[in-house]
């Protein structure tokens, strides 16, 4: 007599072995589950693997979860490294897309690394005009630091176009 999952079994080496399992199981190493063992999805009552680097999965290409030690899920598929505009969620274990201003980001979607173009890096955000005590050059995509006593400064440190406190600006 057959376990009450298996729809048809046979006695090996003094063990019932299942064959086939009955609707709402599937068929596991000889045996009827009501679920798949991880790395594995269930079909027409089969447990079969999923494909590497999949945790879990509904099919054979497609990645539910991914394995933690290499990457990130994303339209289901892993990614050791996330592709360009996204940063791996280290909580949900997924790559996230960066907000639109950031080219790439990293903790966050906000906490930009590379500037979308025409936009400079400051602190991890992205501006469009650097803010006071910044100047930026076309080429370097960051907001840089201008020198005291600028407040404001452009294309070098030292160029002022505003002085700090009572100082006066003399020729720019």
């Amino acid at each position: 007599m057959c376990p009450t999952s298996c729809s048809s079994c046979q006695l090996q080496n003094n063990l019932l072995v299942c064959f086939n399992c009955l609707s709402g199981y599937f068929l596991s190493i000889n045996q009827c589950l009501t679920t798949c063992p991880i790395y594995y999805y269930g079909s027409n009552l089969k447990c079969y693997p999923c494909s590497p680097p999949c945790l879990s999965c509904s099919s054979d290409t497609n990645c539910l979860s991914c394995n933690e030690t290499f990457g990130a899920l994303l339209n289901s598929s892993c990614y050791g490294t996330c592709p360009l505009s996204y940063f791996e969620n280290i909580t949900t274990n997924t790559c996230d897309k960066c907000s639109t201003s950031c080219l790439k980001c990293q903790i966050s979607a906000t906490t930009c690394t590379v500037c979308s173009p025409n936009l400079y890096l400051q602190g991890g955000i992205c501006y469009s005009a650097c803010p006071n005590g910044y100047y930026s050059t076309s080429s370097s995509g960051f907001c840089l630091k201008c020198s005291f006593p600028c407040v404001t400064c452009a294309s070098s440190p030292t160029n002022c176009s505003n002085c700090n406190g009572s100082l006066i600006l003399i020729n720019g």
